[in-house]
């Protein structure tokens, strides 16, 4: 998959009752939440490469 001029974040995903959690790994940064409904998986990363 090649992805240009859009910005990717990952973060740990939690689902709750009350919707999605995206859990960031910085403590410093709050985490995301989204309806159930509103939300969608679109792959799953299982290693990375920094540059």
């Amino acid at each position: 998959m090649i992805l240009r001029y859009v910005e990717v974040t990952l973060k740990r995903l939690y689902v709750e009752a009350e919707g999605i959690r995206l859990q960031p790994a910085n403590p410093e940064m709050a985490p995301l939440t989204y309806p159930h409904e509103a939300f969608e998986v679109l792959g799953v990363v299982s290693g990375a490469l920094r540059a």
